[in-house]
């Protein structure tokens, strides 16, 4: 990760520990408090995995097109049903 930093392929922030790294063309700042909410989806994602890999995993949909309507942080399909 470090080379391809160096490289300037990707960005770094390093104001977690572990240091994150984003595309340089995120469109996420790398100050964002939003970074925080996208780590605990990883985490969820991360146990979720440790029990049975889930399935057409899809983060922060929007599946009404706008603003306002049913926003989940994560859907997928796990262990059978959707969740």
């Amino acid at each position: 990760m470090v080379r391809l930093y160096r490289l300037g392929l990707i960005e770094r922030t390093q104001q977690y520990s572990p240091t994150v790294y984003l595309p340089v063309d995120a469109k996420i700042k790398k100050n964002s408090q939003k970074i925080l909410h996208f780590l605990s989806i990883l985490d969820i994602y991360k146990q979720m995995c440790t029990y049975s890999a889930p399935k057409q995993v899809i983060v922060e949909d929007k599946p009404t097109g706008r603003k306002g309507g049913i926003e989940p942080d994560l859907f997928c399909i796990f262990k059978g049903p959707p969740f």
